[in-house]
Order: C-alpha cells, then structure tokens, then sequence
C-alpha cells in the first residue's frame, strides 16, 4: 500500500503508544524490549462478530538487519483458564529496503482465520534498529490494541468453486447465477434466527422442460451399434480394447475411422520383382540339373562298355 498523505494525525502517534491502549508499558515478556512508539503509528483491523469478546494486541516482533516481522495476536475473553490461549491471527512483514516513512501494509488472517484483514502503518524504522535484534514475546496486558482501531463487518462470500465427481471445474469470484434445472426446485426463504437461506429441491416433475419436436427425421436411420465381437461386451463406457503383441502393433487410423493391425514377425523380405528373378533362377538351376543327369547317364553307358571291351581283350 502506498504512504499516507496527510501526516499530521500519524505524526502526533509517533509520539504515543497509539494504536496500542495508553498507559501500557509495551515491554516483552522478559524487560529487555519496548516497542518504539513511531514503529507503529496506525492500525485497522476488520473482523467478523466471532471476534468481538476478545482483544488483539502485538504478541511478537522479530527484528533482524533487514527486516521486522510483527505478529498480531488475539486472546478470547473467557473465564475459563484452560482455553484462555493466545491465538496468532495474523503477521505483517516489513523489509527495510523498500521501506517508507507512513507506509501501510496489508494484511489477512491466517491459521483459519480470514475473516480478518487489515492494515499497519509504519511511522519510523530508526528506534526499533536501535533497540537490537531477535524475537520479543509480549502479553495481551502490555501490548493491547485501541478498540477504536477494530471493526466489526459482516465477511462477503470470496468464490464458490463448483466440483463434478471431486474434480474442480470452475470457481466463480464474481456473479453467480443459480438456476434450476429439470426436477429441481429453488426455494428463497430465511430461518428461524432470520438468516438467508436457498433450499434445493429434487422433486419428479419440477420445472420440466419441453422437448423440442423432431425438425427433420428424414435422413438415414441411425445404424445397429455394435454390442459384442465374438461374444465379448464393451465396458461399462461401451468401449472394445483391442491390445498387440510382441508380434502385432495396433495402429490408429482416426482419419479413416479405423485401426491397422500390423504384423511385425513375418514381414516379406522381397518385393514381387525379386520373387519372379528367383523363380526364374530355380527353373533354370532345375533345367541344368536335367542336363546333369542325362550326361551322367551317358557317362555310366561309356564306362560301362569300355568294362566289357577291356575283360574280353584280357581272355
């Protein structure tokens, strides 16, 4: 947030406890920390009704080289000592480095508590430096803020974020429209404590839409769906799963509507081309192997007469 303009009223509480309540001493738990008055010159804290018994006040401030961090707490008003527990609602850090004097810092619930949000205004950085570093713990007695610094507003609705089956399908931060649908019914009233209320009804018959009338029914009756192949029924979102192999690869053909089952062990090796040279090639090694065969024959009837010539010559 940018620094404030008019100084005169920040000026003046740089010079007293404000916003914490007068009187008090500002002092951590263990007397060796007092907060600067001109750290914090202003402060605004709006809040829901769940707030308002209590009191918030400064419950620590970490002061290192750099920086501060100032913890803003808030302690239930209740007799009961068990539950009496300070509870950390909210903490606003402040980096020296883009520090200003009188500039304001934002700040929002935490741990729950978002219905809480506010501003501090920073007067002057130079005391707290002075004063050393490390972390200071305060009581609700020493460090209370001004009741005139709290405001009690009613929170606004933030988003709404609309799920279907646990999934987060939209989140509407600025003008929701709810309308009823076919069997639903929308009721506006308020309860018994006056709060505003929407009652959603199912009920058979409620709010039905007309159909509207066929426009043209013309055209090509819708063909059979297919319930099974070979006896086996889709899942339960009508699907067939068709799965490979080692050998078979499935591929889509989302153009053609269709898919390619492929064969990836016993692809052929050789075109047409090829196939018909090597057809040639065996009827031509089997022509020569008749060749073979007659010479062979032809060389036996040699052999043999020459046997015969040569067993007469010897007689």
């Amino acid at each position: 947030m940018p620094a404030a303009v008019f100084t005169e009223w920040l000026n003046a509480n740089a010079s007293r406890n404000y916003p914490i309540v007068e009187n008090l001493s500002r002092i951590d738990k263990i007397g060796t920390f007092t907060i600067p008055n001109e750290l914090i010159v202003a402060m605004q804290i709006n809040l829901s009704r769940d707030y308002v018994d209590g009191l918030f006040y400064i419950k620590n401030i970490f002061s290192s080289e750099k920086s501060c961090a100032i913890t803003i707490g808030y302690s239930p008003n209740t007799t009961n000592e068990e539950i009496d527990i300070p509870i950390v609602v909210a903490q606003v850090n402040v980096s020296y480095e883009d520090y200003s004097p009188y500039k304001y810092y934002s700040f929002i619930g935490q741990n729950g508590h978002t219905s809480i949000v506010g501003s501090i205004c920073i007067g002057g950085i130079d005391e707290i430096q002075k004063e050393g570093f490390g972390r200071f713990e305060f009581d609700v007695d020493s460090t209370s803020i001004e009741p005139n610094c709290i405001f009690v507003s009613i929170p606004a609705l933030k988003a709404v974020e609309i799920y279907s089956q646990s999934s987060l399908i939209h989140t509407a931060t600025d003008v929701l429209r709810i309308r009823a649908g076919e069997n639903i019914k929308l009721t506006y009233d308020t309860d018994s404590t006056s709060q505003e209320r929407i009652t959603v009804s199912a009920l058979v018959g409620a709010n039905v839409q007309k159909e509207e009338e066929c426009k043209d029914i013309s055209g090509p009756a819708t063909p059979m769906p297919i319930k099974t192949i070979n006896g086996i029924a889709p899942d339960e979102f009508c699907n067939f799963n068709i799965f490979g192999s080692e050998c078979i690869r499935i591929d889509n053909k989302a153009s053609e509507n269709a898919i390619q089952i492929i064969d990836l062990c016993s692809q052929t090796c050789c075109g047409c081309e090829e196939l018909n040279q090597l057809v040639n090639g065996i009827e031509a090694i089997k022509v020569q192997e008749e060749a073979l065969i007659g010479l062979m024959e032809n060389i036996q009837n040699v052999q043999g007469k020459m046997i015969t010539n040569l067993i007469a010559n010897v007689v």
